[in-house]
């Protein structure tokens, strides 16, 4: 599929993200680093939203919930 030149607007903080993810993983391609990061975020609003809260509720009920990594993941459940 073609490519498309686009404007956004986005806050600073979300293109310091980007620019992070790209230095890290992509050799510095911001292209491929929002590309991968919206493929992600389809995904994990692709699952069904009781299956999301499922996720959360498991997440939730056990010893580790207020280990950072468990908040980031259950933020990125989308609820």
């Amino acid at each position: 599929m073609a490519k498309k030149l686009i404007n956004v607007r986005l806050e600073q903080s979300q293109i310091d993200m980007i620019n992070t993810e790209s230095e890290k993983n992509y050799d510095g391609n911001n292209t491929a680093a929002i590309e991968s990061m919206l493929n992600q975020s389809e995904s994990m609003r692709s699952i069904p939203e009781s299956v999301r809260w499922a996720m959360y509720s498991a997440a939730k009920n056990t010893d580790w919930y207020e280990d950072k990594n468990t908040r980031t993941l259950i933020d990125g459940l989308y609820i």
